[in-house]
Order: structure tokens, then sequence, then C-alpha cells
């Protein structure tokens, strides 16, 4: 009796951690290594947002496509990762980790592409086309406000 109760306790204990109990993703307080954000359609345009090291300098990339008129290359302060992530943090965007889902039968639609590393090396992946994570909406509209602000 005492090895079935034990042996319950271990599959019961393994399935917490290897679920994890259910937790969301949580704020990652390191400085942030590098960012892309990638979004659009075919109809709409796309945009295609980098910020990362270059030579020991931190560059902000932005192009765009299929009617967006966007080439941009340009050095920033390092302060802006800073602002980045408590962006991230405050709108709550680290709950889209994992975030990967697909609509097949569309094939006109919008599709974007979240990629954040940080220092500790942690990341922030999410994906989605014609499919998005809780919050997208608000998330989406503080990261180009963020994106737009530093070229216009």
């Amino acid at each position: 009796m005492k090895k079935t109760i034990l042996l319950f306790l271990l599959i019961i204990g393994s399935f917490f951690v290897v679920v994890g109990c259910g937790e969301k993703e949580k704020p990652n307080e390191s400085a942030i290594k590098s960012f892309s954000y990638h979004y659009g359609s075919y109809h709409g345009g796309y945009y295609d947002y980098t910020i990362k090291y270059e030579d020991d300098k931190l560059v902000f990339i932005a192009s765009g496509a299929n009617g967006v008129d966007l080439d941009i290359h340009t050095e920033i302060d390092k302060a802006k990762l800073e602002e980045l992530a408590k962006l991230i943090n405050d709108k709550k965007i680290y709950e889209w980790n994992g975030f990967a889902r697909y609509d097949k039968d569309v094939y006109d639609g919008y599709g974007f592409s979240l990629r954040v590393i940080y220092e500790d090396g942690g990341f922030l992946s999410a994906d989605g086309y014609m499919k998005y994570p809780d919050n997208y909406d608000e998330g989406h509209d503080a990261l180009v406000a963020f994106l737009e602000a530093l070229y216009k």
C-alpha cells in the first residue's frame, strides 16, 4: 500500500513539474540583448523591426515590403532597450512566450513573429498567422507605437 501511494505521489509530482503547475510566464528582469518584431500581410504590407548590437553599438533596423516604404538603419541610445523591456513587462507581452498558432486555411492573412533574447540567456518567442495570443491587440499597438517613435 505504501509503495502504491509513493508511486502515485511520484507520478503526480512529475506531472506538475512537466506541466509547470499551470503557471503563466513571468517577466524577465534581465536586460534585452536583441529584439525583432515582424508583422503584416500581403495586402496591408509587411513591417520588419530589429534592435541589436553591431560593433558595440545599438542599432535599430526597420524595413517594409508590399507597399510599405521603410528602410532605416540607425544607432539608438541603449536606454531604449530599458524602455522596451519595461513595455514588454507592463503590457504583459511576455505572456505570449511559446505562442505558435496558425490558420492554414487562410492564404492572404495577417501574421506576426516576435523574438526577444535576454542577456541572462532567457528568451521570448511568439508566432501567429490569423491566430493571436491573449492581449495581442494591446501589446501590438504598444510595440508599434514604441518602434515608430524611434524613427518618426
